[in-house]
């Protein structure tokens, strides 16, 4: 038997414009099962779109800058939130040029200004020595206040009215 091209393209032909012509899908024998939704299946249900809240990066401290082996290195304390169920902590981390701690990544540290570049969660933040750092609660030269001197101890006052000897 030898092979016709034409033969095989003129019947695929005839088999497309016969399917073409007959649009009939009802005479699907199993469209029976589709109409009476034998396995209950819903229509996809509508998608909501939910709005995500975007929290405001945890604020940055810087506790200082320094240069050890001609690396310069800041330390740095946030308050993290690591889930939303989980109270806030604090971290504190010392990270050089390039490295990062969670999302708190540290881009650039200039020593002499006294500034850093930090990629805080995506954003991209200046931070300064002078204005961004934890301040001392009180003068480190001033003595600490001294607390009040406690009032005297009055003695019991014994009433002549009531028996007051313990019982035997």
């Amino acid at each position: 038997m030898k092979f016709r091209p034409r033969a095989v393209f003129a019947f695929s032909a005839l088999v497309t414009v016969s399917a073409m012509a007959n649009p009939d899908l009802g005479s699907n024998p199993f469209q029976s099962i589709a109409r009476r939704n034998a396995f209950r299946m819903q229509p996809p249900l509508p998608t909501e779109t939910r709005q995500v809240q975007t929290l405001p990066p945890p604020r940055i401290m810087l506790l200082g800058i320094v240069r050890i082996r001609n690396q310069k290195q800041v330390l740095l304390k946030s308050v993290a939130t690591p889930n939303p169920r989980e109270e806030a902590r604090e971290l504190f981390a010392v990270l050089g040029e390039g490295e990062s701690c969670g999302d708190i990544q540290v881009r650039e540290i200039n020593q002499r200004a006294h500034t850093v570049c930090f990629q805080n969660h995506g954003e991209e933040q200046w931070l300064s020595l002078e204005s961004d750092s934890a301040k001392p609660c009180a003068d480190p030269r001033t003595p600490p206040a001294v607390p009040p001197k406690p009032a005297p101890i009055k003695p019991p006052i014994y009433l002549p009215e009531y028996d007051q000897t313990p019982p035997k």
